[in-house]
């Protein structure tokens, strides 16, 4: 269902109109209810207060007309003449399974898929709770109200952060979508998720030069997970599209790789460079009968214990780059050193070193060495330049000075 308003020789009619589907037919409606207020210049931003409350009364109308026309066509013979069944809502539990089908058919870990069905299952019970039984029942105003309750702490009093929140306003919204009718008004896609002081971003750390040799030094005594990070820094690809690489998207003879991202579906040809291909070849020759993947102790890793497959990513960091004393007190605790960022009070430490980390390396040594952002955004797949910029563009401040120097004039640095 979705509210509209409509213009007539350029100007906004008085009254709020609805949309609704019956049977796969569109119904259009004018719910009678006059708009008030400020409205927005997109229906799906918010308007003012007396805007908001008057849309609100509208899509009550309308959700009303709705349930009436539902219940009338059966009575009207329109299900029978068709051999159809009449629509009937689908339960918010009902939600769940269709998401979870929809999983199946997708090569998601396993932890990610727990976490969203742990936030999906969160909702049903607390959409129970306000009497609401149907995706249709869901306004955008209960869709806030769940959010907000999101933002509360928790029992140990930390607060989910901005980003966290709009990544479970997109599979709620998601999920959504999946069952609503076409063209409908999806409740959680109209909800802004403002961060209460500015987002706190904390980016991984890129490499300069000597700092990859060090880190491959390091990594030698773990072929294989000196393999992901080499293909990591060579690629820019995340974790899970390194270790779940093909053979059939490896084509050496042209010296590209070529495929589809595990999260975004982005389409990627990627250039072979030397040292990728040097891995690459050293893996052909182990290669047995049927095997699949590339790094097939990775892609087994990644399903049956992805932590393990981080820790040892993370123990070649630390390896790389811990500080003199800090391996003295046991590698688990050097771990948290070297690769966890300070928090803040009721933050969660975020990971600074890791496999994400050679994505921020490779994006911020491409544009740092003249690659256009444009063709950096394409090897990627990033949607958006100004994600690119945002998570993964991080020059060194020692860097950015040099150049500076080298752009401005003498009176400016001194020169």
């Amino acid at each position: 269902m979705a509210i509209e308003l409509r213009k007539k020789n350029g100007r906004l009619l008085p009254y709020f109109y609805g949309r609704y589907y019956l049977h796969n037919r569109a119904k259009v409606i004018n719910t009678g209810v006059r708009w008030q207020g400020a409205p927005p210049a997109s229906m799906r931003d918010c308007g003012d207060t007396a805007f908001e409350q008057a849309r609100q009364r509208a899509a009550a109308v309308l959700q009303r007309r709705r349930s009436e026309a539902l219940a009338a066509a059966p009575a009207a013979g329109r299900g029978a003449s068709s051999g159809t069944p009449p629509c009937r809502p689908l339960p918010l539990g009902g939600m769940l399974e269709r998401v979870r089908a929809a999983d199946a058919v997708r090569h998601c870990s396993s932890s990610w898929v727990t976490w969203k069905h742990r936030l999906l299952e969160d909702f049903a019970a607390w959409a129970a709770a306000q009497a609401l039984q149907t995706p249709e029942q869901v306004s955008r105003s209960a869709a806030e109200a769940y959010l907000n309750r999101l933002r509360e702490p928790d029992s140990k009093g930390r607060r989910r952060t901005a980003k966290t929140l709009r990544t479970m306003k997109t599979v709620l919204a998601q999920a959504f979508t999946l069952v609503l009718e076409p063209h409908s008004d999806n409740p959680f896609k109209a909800v802004r998720i403002l961060p209460d002081s500015g987002d706190h971003v904390v980016n991984r750390t890129p490499l300069d030069a000597s700092e990859i040799q060090r880190l491959l030094k390091a990594a030698e005594s773990d072929p294989l997970a000196c393999d992901l990070i080499v293909a990591g820094l060579s690629t820019g690809l995340r974790r899970g599209d390194v270790c779940r690489l093909r053979w059939e998207q490896v084509d050496l003879e042209r010296g590209a790789l070529r495929l589809v991202t595990a999260k975004t579906g982005a389409s990627l040809t990627l250039p072979v460079l030397p040292r990728l291909r040097e891995v690459l070849q050293h893996r052909a020759g182990l290669r047995s009968d049927g095997c699949v993947h590339v790094f097939p102790e990775a892609e087994a890793l990644l399903r049956e214990n992805p932590g393990g497959l981080t820790w040892r990513v993370k123990k070649i960091f630390t390896q790389a780059f811990a500080a003199p004393g800090q391996l003295e007190h046991g590698i688990t605790a050097a771990i948290k050193a070297v690769t966890q960022s300070r928090r803040r009070i009721g933050v969660r430490a975020a990971s600074t070193y890791d496999f994400h980390a050679l994505r921020t390396t490779f994006v911020t040594l491409a544009i740092n060495g003249g690659v256009s952002l444009d063709k950096v955004r394409a090897l990627t797949g990033h949607k958006t330049v100004e994600l690119v910029l945002r998570h993964y563009f991080k020059p060194k401040a020692s860097e950015l000075a040099a150049e500076l120097v080298r752009a401005l004039p003498g009176v400016l640095t001194g020169g």
